[in-house]
């Protein structure tokens, strides 16, 4: 397993980039949402943000090469460029997950409530 992820950098920073792409929201709002059992819910704001996360973490991964990032403040900065480039992923995904989701929204013969 080791070396498949060495051979395959993108695939190593979209699971990293992921996994915190996940992790994070899924301690901030599950307290708050996993007692509705709603997949949908946990979909939009657990799910989207892991995909948007590791979606940028593989796009963003040659900026994280060694060769560039000579020092420990530029590969931090780095990641933080990649982490706002996940934000500008999450984005349009949330909205488009939204406007699917929310009754009303997607069908034109269904009243908004």
């Amino acid at each position: 397993m080791a070396t498949a992820l060495q051979n395959r950098p993108r695939l190593l920073a979209a699971l990293v980039f992921g996994g915190a792409g996940i992790l994070l929201p899924t301690l901030w709002f599950l307290p708050v949402i996993g007692p509705s059992r709603n997949a949908v819910v946990v979909t939009l704001y657990i799910g989207l943000p892991g995909l948007a996360a590791a979606v940028a973490g593989a796009v963003g991964e040659p900026w994280l090469e060694p060769a560039r990032c000579p020092s420990g403040g530029r590969a931090v900065a780095r990641g933080a460029g990649i982490a706002a480039g996940a934000l500008v992923v999450f984005a349009p995904l949330l909205a488009l997950g939204l406007k699917w989701t929310e009754p009303g929204w997607t069908n034109p013969s269904v009243s908004p409530r």
